[in-house]
């Protein structure tokens, strides 16, 4: 059984990895932007003149030129690096609450950390980002300068000297530099970024781990301060070690009986440590991970984690068996990813009922399920297809991602829905987003819709009573809803039973067989998922008035139990009776 540091670390790398994806994407757009930059340093050598005068406008020029690019490429960095500071935070923050937090109560950082991280502080070798830009524009002036120089002295035109400065290595050296100090700022504010967790949370850590990124590529520094333990507060010896340093750092838990400490009574959930098994607390020991490489490592994970790492089935299948050695941290076909992505790919969330858990191994299985109906009969007579008909619906719903997965949070539009899905799995509800349930006694968060039958039966209901649809189609809808009860929610149910009548419904008018029925289901899927959530919202505005709300079949009064408009007014009566008689004899006896 894995211990709670090996499982934060294995949480580390494979955000590590993923991490590098991001980082590509900042330094493609770089590349763009250099890309442009060498097309129009190269027309201003071309338009200008090697006369002595014109030498000097041409310098000037180029000096505004390269300032100006490099403003705007440090104002990108900037930019991205502060989202992804943020976003690194929230990971660290959430790795540790999910790890933890049944002991523990993690604490944030201040908000100010990381504009305090990209912006003032150094990166590396005590220069700032801007320093940093600063030098590699610098230098490219300096060896732009030296190639005007040494074409006028070797008699070349103006054209000539700009066809030299295209294919020559003044601006391949611009690149370089900026990749690197791309991948140098990254694990920078990566580093301090975690830091700053680790620092607001000292109390349950015995400290930080260093983490080399064991390769081919990895230098004789990082590999020396592979898996060594430093204590919190000690940033000499985060990453970068080295310019184009990959490392990064985890942190380092103590054990389950280090935690009740006098310092750390406010923050220990002592109920819960008090409680646990002699399996829990050596799971909550303070061992460390065991040293390996990162082929090492990607070989002990899950499937899932391997597809997202090597990015195609085939290649998981031939690095298991070994005929695959990685030789470096890989990125899968060199794709690079947004904060979203890399968001969903490494999210430590708060989970909640269909909440997406392993997008890459839910889109292999969809991939391989059949779903070849071009009518709603071949669904009716293979068993085998209305099976996978129901796995569809339950990985639209859970670990696909799907827009079928959005039902239970609040919003009718899709991408409002995606915004409170975001809220809800990155940050946990405040007091004012908490609601009672007066059924199951709880306070739950009001983000996330709660189970509405009163949709689902009325959904059910517009089938029993379609004009278009044949009893054997009703009798289909209706028993395939019926089979996706112990799995599924009603109010996801009640989108789902929407969309086949929509469907069923549709061909039934026009007569048109489904050419691809996934596509064709999960284009219409958006518009059921938005009806049924509108149904929900105005079931919820309608539970703000009190008269209303008692018209509600499954309505519940958090004090009263349950309550009827028919059961009121037969007892209005007897009721008013018996507040008068109260307040006539018991009331002055109180008083």
């Amino acid at each position: 059984m894995s211990n709670l540091n090996t499982a934060v670390y294995d949480s580390v790398i494979d955000r590590a990895a993923m991490s590098r994806l991001y980082e590509k994407r900042i330094s493609d757009r770089v590349s763009v932007l250099l890309n442009k930059h060498q097309n129009t340093t190269a027309g201003l050598i071309a338009n200008g003149k090697l006369t002595p005068t014109g030498t000097k406008v041409l310098k000037a020029t180029l000096r505004d030129q390269i300032t100006k690019t490099y403003r705007e490429i440090h104002d990108l960095t900037k930019g991205s690096l502060l989202d992804f500071t943020r976003n690194q935070i929230s990971f660290s923050v959430q790795n540790i609450e999910a790890k933890i937090g049944n002991l523990w109560k993690t604490q944030k950082p201040p908000r100010k950390i990381p504009e305090e991280l990209v912006l003032k502080r150094p990166l590396y070798n005590d220069k700032t980002l801007s320093a940093g830009w600063a030098g590699v524009a610098t230098s490219e002036r300096k060896r732009l300068e030296g190639f005007i120089r040494k074409g006028m002295a070797e008699g070349k035109t103006v054209k000539e000297i700009a066809a030299d400065v295209r294919k020559g290595s003044v601006h391949k050296i611009s690149k370089n530099q900026a990749n690197a100090l791309v991948t140098t700022s990254m694990t920078s504010v990566y580093a301090q970024a975690d830091q700053a967790v680790y620092k607001a949370n000292e109390g349950a850590l015995q400290g930080w781990q260093y983490v080399a990124v064991l390769d081919s590529r990895t230098t004789p520094l990082c590999a020396a301060r592979d898996a060594r333990v430093y204590e919190i507060g000690d940033t000499a010896h985060l990453p970068p070690a080295h310019w184009n340093c990959r490392s990064t750092t985890a942190p380092v838990f103590k054990a389950w009986n280090q935690l009740d400490t006098e310092e750390n009574l406010v923050y220990i959930k002592k109920r819960n440590l008090e409680g646990l098994t002699p399996k829990q607390r050596k799971y909550y020991d303070d061992a460390l991970p065991m040293r390996e490489s990162y082929d090492q490592w990607l070989f002990r994970q899950p499937r899932d984690i391997q597809l997202k790492h090597l990015g195609s089935d085939s290649k998981v299948t031939a690095f298991n068996k070994g005929q695959i050695k990685l030789e470096k941290f890989t990125n899968p076909d060199g794709k690079s990813i947004g904060l979203r992505d890399l968001t969903r790919l490494t999210s430590q969330s708060y989970s909640v009922p269909g909440t997406t858990t392993k997008f890459s191994s839910a889109k292999d299985k969809l991939d391989s399920l059949n779903l070849g109906a071009s009518r709603v009969e071949d669904f009716m007579s293979d068993k085998v297809l209305r099976k996978n008909l129901h796995d569809y619906y339950l990985l639209q719903a859970g670990e696909l991602d799907g827009t079928l997965s959005l039902m239970n949070y609040r919003g009718v539009l899709i991408r409002s829905k995606a915004a409170t899905k975001k809220r809800v799995l990155t940050s946990p509800p405040r007091e004012d987003q908490t609601v009672f349930n007066a059924v199951t006694g709880r306070y739950e968060d009001a983000r996330v819709y709660q189970p509405a039958p009163q949709v689902l039966n009325n959904n059910l209901k517009l089938v029993r009573e379609s004009d278009v649809l044949t009893e054997a189609d009703k009798d289909f809808i209706l028993d395939f809803s019926s089979g996706l009860a112990s799995k599924m929610g009603v109010n996801q149910r009640a989108a789902v039973v929407d969309n086949l009548r929509i469907l069923v419904t549709r061909q039934r008018k026009d007569g048109q067989p489904w050419r691809n029925f996934k596509a064709v289901s999960n284009s219409q899927m958006k518009f059921d998922v938005m009806n049924a959530s509108d149904a929900i919202e105005t079931s919820i505005r309608a539970q703000t008035d009190p008269l209303k709300k008692l018209k509600i079949s499954n309505y519940i009064d958090p004090v009263l139990g349950e309550v009827q408009l028919d059961d009121l007014a037969m007892n209005f009566v007897s009721n008013i009776k018996g507040k008068l008689k109260w307040e006539a004899s018991d009331a002055p006896k109180l008083a």
